[in-house]
């Protein structure tokens, strides 16, 4: 890239300190975030924040530094968050569930210099190390440090549903770039009443707390313990007006499973976007047949990227594969042969200016790992590997079919978990399915409707019929429910080493 470029781009950028200043001074008595109990304006979370960036200052000095955030889902949990960006910072989120031993586990990867908490410290030997921010002072100081676009934003810890979780680090400018992208792809404004369906540990909530900075917008803070009640998640969306909602596909498959839709329905939601999973096409047909005047999206996107990087507004009818559509403008996307040579399918590798900068390891800090790609018009480009696979479809839309990790060669077929897994959700009584490999077999764990033995006969019945010889499973597990990670993902990881105890 020319130099005068590259300066060019980087002069353009809008830190989060340059949003929150223009909001207090259009939208000042406008409120920024609530949840269950508290609301906030613009104007007193931008100096909320700048007190509690002082208090941080007095503990740590110098900017660049890792801060630990007790993550719960309130509003605090935001004003801590900017509180760590003024003071020059970035910041981890822990899930205030999270064993001691990997609380210590990632304050060391990390080097955590201080813990801000509303009133746990999480076992960290120092006492010092920790700041509650309810003894803060409302006559404390403010502090504003200014924000570079190469300055470290967070850095997150992945779900962990196939193994140790990563703990990946991010940058301003990835976020930026990102987020306008995210505006103008879904057509947001500052009217938007944006509801936060993800507990604020995952790192697909990022993308609910800029756009409320980075639009103006309303944050509302749906609370944990609705996600496991579908009714009085609906109620309280309408309760808050909510109208743009991200949710993990579990989550509106659970609404789904209870037939809520047929006693609360949404009535301010416009657009619904499923994020971080792959999506039952019974789902998709089942919001879209209660909600005809609701937008649908399905997007696509990993740990390693600030964000999403494909989206897919999903038509009428049905459709045999849900596509994950087309890249944002600032990603690029191909697929790519076993020979690494650009192609209509294979493994799915990513270019993108909002790729994060790598992982703490226990041995450091590492890169992230890029391949070298000739692409078709002969230049050469470094892409990230997925770990995904896929095609492209009749209209060029990018379809995601598995994981490389789910494919085996077995009997000597080459075998996609994946593809049986979405051959039984088709099965009308299946609520829930995820297919492993044990010992040289394949196991269905499979959550039902009804689980009745006739209906058990039914399912098994139904794989013989629909499945070659070779896909079959070895090993049927029903379950009566699916192990979920603090994300609402399905637990693999725990699934894969835990079957048997669920039969």
């Amino acid at each position: 890239m020319d130099d005068d470029v590259e300066q060019k781009e980087k002069d353009c950028f809008v830190s989060v300190l340059r949003c929150m200043e223009r909001n207090v001074e259009d939208f000042g008595d406008k409120i920024a975030i609530c949840d269950e109990h508290n609301s906030i304006t613009f104007a007193e979370l931008h100096k909320m924040a700048g007190r509690r960036a002082f208090a941080i200052r007095q503990h740590v000095a110098g900017k660049g530094n890792c801060i630990g955030i007790s993550a719960s889902n309130s509003a605090d949990t935001v004003v801590n968050i900017l509180s760590v960006l003024y003071s020059g910072n970035f910041y981890l989120l822990l899930d205030t569930f999270l064993p001691e031993y990997i609380v210590h586990d990632v304050c060391r990867r990390t080097n955590v210099k201080l813990l801000l908490t509303s009133e746990v410290n999480f076992g960290l030997e120092n006492k010092g190390s920790c700041i509650v921010t309810s003894e803060i002072s409302s006559e404390t100081e403010t502090f504003y440090a200014e924000m570079e676009a190469e300055d470290c934003l967070y850095t997150v810890l992945t779900s962990g549903t196939t193994g140790k979780p990563k703990i990946i680090l991010k940058t301003h400018e990835a976020m930026e770039l990102f987020i306008q992208n995210y505006i103008q792809v879904f057509h947001l404004t500052s009217r938007e009443i944006i509801g936060n369906g993800i507990p604020f540990y995952s790192d697909a909530s990022a993308k609910d707390i800029y756009s409320m900075i980075y639009l103006g917008a309303r944050l509302v803070i749906v609370p944990e313990k609705f996600f496991a009640v579908p009714y009085m998640l609906i109620r309280y969306m309408n309760k808050e007006n909510i109208t743009i909602i991200s949710w993990v596909p579990s989550a509106y498959s659970l609404v789904a499973h209870f037939d809520i839709l047929k006693v609360e329905i949404p009535k301010s939601l416009r657009k619904a976007i499923f994020i971080g999973e792959q999506v039952p096409i019974e789902t998709v047909l089942y919001w879209r047949e209660k909600m005809p005047l609701v937008s649908f999206y399905n997007t696509y996107g990993m740990s390693e990227l600030a964000g999403i990087c494909a989206w897919y507004e999903i038509p009428e009818g049905n459709q045999e594969q849900l596509a994950v559509g087309q890249p944002f403008a600032h990603c690029k996307l191909i697929f790519v042969d076993e020979q690494m040579r650009p192609s209509d399918k294979g493994k799915l590798l990513l270019k993108s200016e909002s790729l994060a900068l790598g992982y703490f390891t226990d041995y450091g800090f590492e890169k992230l790992e890029m391949v070298e790609i000739e692409t078709e018009n002969g230049v050469i480009e470094e892409f990230y590997d997925t770990g995904d696979i896929g095609k492209l479809d009749k209209q060029g839309n990018y379809v995601i079919t598995g994981r490389n990790d789910y494919q085996r060669k077995y009997i000597g077929y080459l075998i996609e978990l994946q593809g049986i897994e979405a051959i039984l959700m088709k099965f009308k009584g299946v609520c829930n399915t995820v297919c492993l490999f044990d010992d040289n077999r394949i196991v269905a764990v499979i959550q039902l409707a009804s689980d009745t033995c006739e209906e058990r006969k039914k399912v098994e019945h139904y794989c013989r019929i629909k499945l070659q010889r070779y896909m079959r499973p070895s090993v049927y597990c029903y379950v009566n429910e699916m192990p979920l990670n603090r994300n609402g993902k399905i637990n693999r990881y725990y699934l894969q080493n835990n079957w048997k105890g669920f039969r």
